[in-house]
């Protein structure tokens, strides 16, 4: 027993380290032992990866929606560690744009147009058939594979759906939930994402007026980025995740 729980320690430092975002979704069992409590229903695990990864200038965050941990420089005022978050900031401006179009078409899929959220299910089925009825949104996915640089030479809207999918996958935004294509889960990775647009704004000026609504405040991140306005998830909400269809 202490030898799984030594091992999963390891695993979760590794990961950690190497920038992965840990989740139900993604990572199930090293989720789990983060999760788990102790008889005073402390986080006892969750303490113990925080000390070691405070050790080596780092910090476990949780997203927002405590839906998945990540770890982060430990002290964000600090020179070296201000430097290396603006150059990251730059570095993943261009990644936003694609990102935020994919919201865009899974909101046009939802028959409440809420976004998507961690542990969602998705069904590239049912936005095969938004896609059949929008010429709007086929360009939107054209545009996200040219982003990505797949399927760039294709006009078969469900080999460039196909290959958007496949990229997420890859870069951890989606899983494969049963290993046949057809039902996908969105991970945490999502919720990191709101993170950082958050981030952004906080850091970069985005915050011009702190008394707007929080609905109006969330709408314009995106619109001051330039990008294509989406709403964020109201994390207060704690209802539990939907299928995207």
């Amino acid at each position: 027993m202490e030898n799984n729980i030594s091992n999963r320690f390891v695993k979760c430092i590794e990961n950690l380290l190497q920038g992965r975002i840990l989740c139900h979704a993604l990572t199930p069992d090293l989720y789990r032992y983060l999760k788990e409590e102790n008889e005073n229903g402390e986080y006892e695990n969750e303490d113990r990866i925080n000390v070691f990864l405070t050790k080596m200038g780092r910090r476990l965050v949780k997203t927002s929606d405590e839906m998945g941990y990540y770890c982060c420089i430990s002290n964000y005022d600090e020179g070296e560690a201000k430097a290396e978050g603006r150059a990251f900031i730059k570095k993943a401006a261009h990644e936003f744009e694609p990102l935020i179009k994919w919201l865009r078409i899974i909101r046009s899929c939802s028959q409440d147009s809420r976004p998507v959220c961690a542990d969602d299910i998705i069904k590239p089925s049912e936005i095969s058939h938004s896609l059949e009825e929008s010429e709007i949104l086929c360009k939107m996915l054209k545009d996200i594979a040219n982003s990505f640089k797949v399927a760039s030479n294709s006009n078969d809207i469900s080999k460039i759906l196909l290959a958007v999918i496949k990229y997420l996958v890859k870069e951890e935004y989606l899983v494969d939930a049963n290993g046949d294509g057809l039902i996908y889960r969105a991970t945490a990775k999502w919720s990191q994402f709101y993170d950082i647009l958050e981030f952004v704004k906080q850091n970069e000026g985005f915050d011009r007026d702190k008394h707007l609504d929080s609905e109006q405040r969330q709408t314009d991140l995106f619109a001051t980025a330039n990008m294509t306005e989406v709403l964020v998830p109201d994390y207060s909400n704690k209802d539990e995740p939907k299928v995207l269809s």
